[in-house]
């Protein structure tokens, strides 16, 4: 009987996860399908250039 109980235990468990699990994938999913429509929606990239005294690249104006 123990042993039974055990299988439950673990088969609840396993459920459990494999539902925290999918929640959680189908919220990154629903991030970057967000993230991919605000980059195709979203304005150009700014270009950078390198200042050649510093080396640090700034926006090109």
């Amino acid at each position: 009987m123990p042993q039974i109980i055990l299988i439950a235990l673990v088969g609840a468990g396993l459920w459990l996860g494999w539902r925290i699990l999918r929640k959680e994938m189908r919220r990154v999913d629903r991030e970057l399908r967000k993230a991919e429509h605000d980059l195709r929606a979203g304005e150009r990239p700014i270009a950078l250039e390198k200042d050649p005294e510093t080396g640090v690249y700034k926006p090109k104006d």
